[in-house]
């Protein structure tokens, strides 16, 4: 079976893969404040299988498999309803934002190591 990893880098990135999840989850019949199918056996097999986009929990529930990047605060992520389902730790910020200022991204490159490193 395929599985598929996504990787969101910035605002940009976050807020596309964000409207990506949002379909995914509702092509696959999937809560996205909860991660629970709420599709019936019929409706599962014809939505194909979710797991090629989640991965799934002991408890039934279906999480993203992604990796959120940004240099600013993810609040506005968690804050919209899909944000409930990401792994918290799969969401890599940083503390303050940017500013759209390239010097002080730069200097936030300690970023970059921490989402290669685990």
């Amino acid at each position: 079976m395929r599985e598929i990893i996504t990787l969101q880098v910035g605002k940009c990135g976050n807020e596309i893969g964000c409207t990506f999840w949002e379909t995914i989850a509702q092509e696959h019949q999937i809560d996205p404040h909860n991660g629970a199918n709420i599709a019936d056996d019929t409706t599962r097999k014809q939505c194909g299988n979710a797991r090629v986009y989640y991965n799934e929990t002991v408890r039934g529930q279906f999480q993203p498999r992604v990796l959120l990047v940004d240099t600013s605060p993810l609040d506005s992520i968690r804050a919209r309803p899909i944000g409930n389902s990401f792994q918290p730790d799969c969401m890599i910020s940083g503390r303050c934002s940017t500013g759209n200022n390239w010097a002080v991204g730069y200097h936030q490159s300690a970023l970059i190591d921490e989402a290669f490193e685990g």
